[in-house]
């Protein structure tokens, strides 16, 4: 049996949405969560900061093929890439939708 890998990126893009949209919600989820307009702009961003990392559903995208030092150590093979984080997705947004945010 042969398995196929890939990176699911939109199931990881619908995580980070609905990250967001508990943030939004509260609490108590006592408000109203994403609009469409919020979520498109999210996801947009979202989409625009994992093209700046070069990550597609191909797992070596995952990897950079550079040498790298780690714990001390000299590594030639694949180094895991460093994970986006939320700054950057919040920098496209203002670089995108400046103080409309």
């Amino acid at each position: 049996m042969k398995y196929v890998r890939f990176v699911p990126i939109l199931e990881k893009i619908n995580e980070i949405l609905g990250f967001f949209d508990i943030i939004i919600r509260g609490q108590d989820f006592d408000q109203p969560g994403l609009n469409v307009f919020q979520r498109t702009m999210l996801e947009d961003a979202i989409r625009e900061v994992f093209d700046k990392h070069g990550i597609t559903s191909h797992p070596s995208s995952l990897y950079t093929d550079e040498v790298k030092k780690v714990d001390g150590q000299l590594i030639q093979s694949q180094v895991r890439k460093p994970e986006p984080e939320l700054k950057e997705i919040y920098d496209v947004i203002v670089e995108h939708h400046g103080d409309d945010v």
